[in-house]
């Protein structure tokens, strides 16, 4: 992901944020990703651990937050090399851990009560490898969202954004 990509979004969610906060924001998000909130919420004892994959600065932690009451939250952000880099130089909830890989996730969680994938597949080089190291996390709710599928048949290929230097991020796999 290009740099100036990468400060934007940042920006952006610093901005969403606050408005989040204030109980002042225009929800633009898929409805969908509260549906699966409320699951796992509902699935937890209190302490709920959520893997956000692709989750750029964190915006879904800030809407769970505002929404759901829950004793201990624990969010896990994975993004590329250059996200990570530019994510550490940020002040973050003591609650959001970002990770560029999945085996430093692995080692320290052995289970997550909900993924994200929200526009991230379609980015991916080998996606259905990732799914599958996702899943040994054993999700009790698994949201996919924003991302094209095939009901009759596997189609994988690589999206490229449109926007200048925008392009897939490489993110190893845990046992690459």
């Amino acid at each position: 992901c290009s740099s100036d990509l990468i400060t934007h979004i940042i920006s952006s969610t610093k901005v969403a944020r606050k408005l989040i906060e204030n109980k002042n924001f225009d929800l633009r998000f898929d409805w969908s990703i509260f549906f699966s909130f409320a699951k796992a919420a509902q699935l937890s004892n209190g302490t709920i651990q959520i893997l956000d994959f692709g989750g750029a600065a964190g915006i879904y932690f800030d809407l769970f937050k505002s929404t759901f009451e829950c004793s201990r939250l624990n969010w896990v952000i994975i993004e590329g090399n250059e996200f990570v880099t530019k994510l550490s130089n940020e002040q973050m909830s003591e609650n959001i851990e970002v990770y560029s890989q999945l085996n430093p996730v692995r080692d320290k969680f052995k289970t997550f009560d909900m993924v994200i994938l929200n526009s991230v597949l379609q980015y991916l080089v080998k996606p259905l490898d990732i799914i599958k190291e996702i899943l040994q996390f054993q999700p009790k709710v698994i949201h996919i969202g924003k991302t094209p599928m095939s009901k009759d048949r596997l189609i994988s290929g690589l999206q490229f954004s449109k926007l200048e230097s925008h392009g897939p991020c490489h993110i190893p796999l845990a046992n690459n």
